[in-house]
């Protein structure tokens, strides 16, 4: 026999491939068996040496960028593989394009023989009309069937997470799984001690910096670290060090979590379809949002004080570590402007100054000393908790004071007519392009009418969260012994400003001028309604309050 007539040898390697799609049918397509069926195959086949086998556990066939076919494309370029052998197509890979791909390009260009056992398909034999036509009808079929259990997927997800069970493969900082529930987070008694360090000290003045900075010096370990020291397989792209330490963009993060108000926020993060993997970011609109879902480990007034302060820039500098007494609840009462702080030397004394940026740079300043605002925030807080306190006195008299429940209802009616005008103005918009198309609009009025009807959606979104706050403030003063009282309470015989005292009953300071200025307290609302109606009670002679309008 001549040589040229000698059979070839193939140099094969096994394909198995398993993913969490393909949960249902573990029993027939898991690694084991897969590798079994081709081992009995090849051992059939004189022409075929089957050398090793390359694995992808766990991994999805919409994407071919996987470590076991990328180890297998690396043998047959470097000429150790020329066979390919795989249970079926669907091992193989469920996208469509891509599948077809390799089997009718890539590989015929790379010499490389291409096996699907269960499909009865062999590159070097089957060439026939009918092959060339099934071979991509079953890829799409595969291509397909990933399309359908991906939605699936996605949509078993969506309706967990929209009653507030918790989907994520993490649990923040703070938190662990319910042992009888995982999709329930129950609180994690030390870091969660450690969070509300955090937001303490930042109501204080700390900086993020100086909140990392104490507890690096403290010894507490980072959230990464206290995972690991948990058992909890965790990595994280933030870590940059051997031992992971606090950071301020760590503290950051724990800051602007809403997770520590009892509320779960899902689907940040989407993919673009269930081929492409890359993350977008969905806008809040799009989450998943779901309040009470676990005991809060912060109260939801003090988490957004402390976004309000996020908000603004409270810092002398980078170097500082404590912000200005006043900073961030300083506004000009000209043009709305926060306030900002500034030190002036003069004489060799240090003097702070909150002025206007906006009124700077017009030429009308507008600014006031630290000094005279600390001797009149601090007589009028004064004033304030004196009043509540003869309040106190008098509810604690007459007992409870019913509360008129036709407020609630309107507030409730106001908001549901701007979802609907919300929905109308949607609506709206999308039929501009409709009629863009059609010539009944030209470019630019589209544009106009876009924009604003998209200004109408933004200023009714702004009212709804106007008024979802008043309804939380309605509710929280129906009893009258609401902690709002006991908030103001606790500092009835104060002698002194501090950041912390500022913050917990100051909301606003407006500053016309230095003679002129104007403060809002925390809770005013409440304040004003439950005075109204102390105030009704004993104007009634017969000691029954009148029911408001």
């Amino acid at each position: 026999m001549s040589i040229s007539e000698k059979r070839k040898i193939y140099r094969a390697y096994g394909y198995v491939r398993l993913s969490q799609d393909d949960i249902d049918d573990e029993e027939s397509d898991s690694i084991t068996n897969q590798k079994l069926l081709i081992k009995e195959f090849a051992a059939k086949k004189k022409d075929i040496r089957l050398i090793d086998f390359k694995t992808d556990d766990g991994c999805t066939g919409v994407t071919f960028n996987r470590k076991g076919f990328n180890e297998l494309m690396e043998l047959i370029h470097s000429g150790k593989c020329d066979c390919v052998i795989v249970k079926d197509l669907s091992r193989f890979g469920r996208n469509y394009v891509e599948a077809g791909r390799y089997i009718e390009r890539v590989f015929p260009t790379l010499g490389v023989r291409f096996i699907a056992i269960n499909d009865l398909y062999d590159s070097t034999e089957n060439n026939t009309t009918v092959d060339s036509m099934m071979l991509p009808f079953k890829n799409l079929i595969n291509d397909m069937y990933s399309k359908d259990i991906s939605i699936k997927v996605r949509s078993h997800l969506d309706a967990r997470r929209k009653k507030g069970i918790y989907t994520g493969p993490h649990v923040a900082y703070g938190y662990k799984r319910d042992k009888n529930d995982p999709g329930h987070l129950v609180i994690d008694s030390h870091p969660a001690e450690i969070v509300q360090t955090i937001f303490r000290k930042r109501l204080e003045g700390s900086s993020q910096q100086s909140i990392a900075e104490f507890l690096n010096l403290t010894g507490e370990p980072s959230p990464l670290e206290y995972k690991n020291m948990v058992g909890t397989k965790y990595n994280s792209g933030f870590k940059v060090r051997a031992k992971s330490l606090w950071s301020a963009k760590t503290v950051g993060r724990i800051l602007t979590n809403e997770i520590y108000t009892g509320t779960t926020i899902q689907k940040k993060v989407s993919t673009i379809s269930y081929k492409l993997r890359t993350p977008i970011y969905l806008p809040p609109e799009q989450q998943i949002r779901v309040e009470d879902t676990h005991d809060p480990i912060i109260d939801k007034r003090t988490f957004r004080l402390v976004q309000q302060l996020l908000d603004t820039n409270s810092f002398p500098s980078k170097e500082e570590r404590t912000a200005y007494l006043f900073s961030g609840i300083t506004v000009c009462e000209r043009c709305g402007t926060r306030m900002e702080g500034q030190r002036v030397v003069y004489k060799d004394k240090r003097y702070i100054y909150y002025l206007c940026p906006c009124c700077q740079k017009s030429g009308k300043p507008n600014r006031v000393k630290e000094s005279l605002l600390y001797d009149l925030v601090l007589h009028a807080l004064q004033n304030h908790i004196a009043n509540i306190v003869q309040i106190e006195k008098v509810v604690a008299k007459i007992g409870e004071i019913p509360f008129p429940k036709n407020e609630i209802q309107k507030i409730s009616r106001q908001i549901t007519l701007k979802k609907q005008e919300i929905e109308q103005y949607t609506k709206r918009r999308q039929a501009l392009h409709e009629d863009f198309s059609r010539g009944f609009l030209s470019r630019e009025e589209m544009q106009d009418y876009y924009q604003g009807y998209k200004d109408r959606c933004e200023e009714a979104e702004f009212a709804i969260q106007r008024l979802e706050q008043q309804m939380e403030d309605v509710m929280c003063s129906q009893s009258t012994d609401s902690t709002w009282i006991e908030q103001f309470l606790k500092y009835k015989n104060i002698k002194e400003l501090t950041r912390r005292i500022l913050i917990s009953t100051v909301s606003t300071i407006k500053i016309l001028d230095k003679k002129h200025i104007g403060l809002e307290f925390n809770f005013q609302q409440q304040f004003e309604r439950v005075f109204d109606r102390v105030h009704s009670y004993l104007q009634c002679g017969d000691g029954v309050m009148r029911e408001e309008a």
